[in-house]
């Protein structure tokens, strides 16, 4: 999609569907990156989070490998990788702690969910919502009026 885009940008032809295509792509937030530091902890909060790993473990058995014996690991923090695939119908997480690392792989994801995932910075949550709902969310917000008075849908 790439090089069909470039060869169209080398016609002068910028605004056709495969470099509008590959810009919004582009443009989409696939990738996080968290490190969290902390000190002090109580014990509550410490459990409490165990108890939400746990259950998100359990909820994703089948795509959960976890090593018990991380490698180098860092203390008083936790590092939390996403990478969510370029169609974001798929993520993966990485969590490195000082206890143990783990990944979770090739989750999937539903129409709703890669909806709110699916982070572009043209796009507010609600229109993301929106257009998953309904393909013409965006055709009933933005509509124009041409001097013969006709109504043209525009999607900006």
């Amino acid at each position: 999609m790439a090089k069909l885009c470039e060869s169209q940008m080398n016609k002068k032809n910028y605004l056709l569907p495969a470099c509008r295509n590959v810009t919004q792509e582009a443009n989409n937030l696939d990738y996080f990156n968290f490190k969290i530091k902390y000190n002090n902890i109580p014990d509550v909060l410490k459990n409490g989070t165990y108890k939400l790993y746990s259950m998100a473990r359990s909820l994703l058995y089948p795509y959960v490998t976890e090593n018990i014996y991380p490698q180098n690991p860092e203390e008083n923090a936790i590092q939390v990788i996403v990478n969510i695939n370029e169609k974001s119908t798929a993520f993966n997480v990485t969590m490195e702690t000082p206890a143990m690392d783990v990944n979770f792989t090739n989750i999937r994801l539903n129409q709703k969910t890669r909806a709110v995932l699916d982070i572009n910075p043209a796009h507010t949550l609600i229109d993301r919502i929106g257009n998953s709902i309904s393909p013409l969310y965006h055709k009933r917000k933005y509509i124009s009026q041409s001097y013969n008075h006709r109504h043209h849908y525009v999607v900006l």
